[in-house]
């Protein structure tokens, strides 16, 4: 629900974004090309239940309107509960898919300890090996990623609707790099972009990282941009959140692998 999040992943959410001013509400409806219609939390004072009651019954209105039954994706716990107060008919499932995995910065850039010792390993492999440097990222360096052509990262494919889903976020992410204020890092080999990474403080105690790509043919090449990302940039936060794995069985098992402290959970809220 972040800014950032939300205009990277405009295109392939169908995002439609209407602030109600007798409510104080801001409505964010989804109608992507290949899933079905939902909405998304809206943005306003979870707290005061006639306001939550009536913003609930406005989307629903919505969605009568538009014929598509009522969702709510990604919603998270404590708007549930404001929900099923107002309307205890309400049916909440837990997506597991779209969870937040929560790390604690500290362990993320030490690595200390047995259960990061494969971590440890792999890192302590490529900081031997290669001859690196890690640079941070401003406008330029941006731009340069944006038109690297590579197989292990290559976002020029022509228009920006004819990149993959997740290609066209990074573009819009990389392409607005200072509008949007973000921190980004890049881990160079041999003179070379080998991994970058973005990111943002999420709040006083968390930051967030939206983009982690690397180029596996080097040994170690993500442990190395993760903990050189979290050292660099986030060492004054207690937290770092890593975004969730989507349901693809690989990235799960690389996020659990990374000992995660708190995993934020989300829910789908229907009739």
């Amino acid at each position: 629900m972040t800014f950032t999040n939300l205009w990277m992943w405009q295109y392939s959410y169908g995002l439609q974004v209407f602030y109600h001013p007798s409510l104080d509400f801001w409505f964010l409806w989804c109608s992507p090309p290949n899933w079905n219609k939902f909405f998304l939390p809206p943005i306003g004072d979870w707290s005061n239940s006639e306001k939550v009651k009536a913003a609930l019954g406005f989307m629903e209105e919505w969605a009568v309107a538009e014929k598509f039954p009522f969702m709510m994706r990604r919603t998270p716990k404590r708007l549930v509960e404001a929900l099923q107060k107002a309307e205890p008919t309400l049916k909440a499932n837990e997506d597991r898919n779209t969870a937040d995995y929560v790390y604690r910065s500290d362990e993320l850039i030490s690595l200390a300890g047995r259960k990061f010792h494969g971590k440890r390993n792999h890192l302590n492999q490529f900081l031997r090996k290669y001859q690196w440097e890690y640079v941070p990222m401003d406008a330029v360096l941006a731009r340069e990623c944006l038109n690297l052509e590579s197989e292990w990262f290559n976002l020029k494919h022509g228009n920006l609707e004819e990149l993959s889903e997740e290609d066209q976020a990074m573009a819009m992410l990389l392409g607005n790099f200072e509008a949007l204020k973000v921190i980004g890092g890049i881990v160079k080999v041999d003179g070379n972009i080998a991994a970058l990474a973005v990111g943002e403080k999420l709040n006083a105690h968390t930051a967030v990282i939206h983009i982690e790509k690397a180029n596996t043919e080097f040994d170690g090449m993500y442990p190395a941009i993760n903990q050189q990302f979290a050292a660099n940039c986030w060492s004054a936060y207690e937290f770092i959140n890593r975004e969730e794995d989507m349901g693809l069985e690989g990235l799960r098992k690389a996020k659990l692998s990374y000992n995660p402290v708190l995993m934020v959970d989300k829910y789908s809220v229907s009739r």
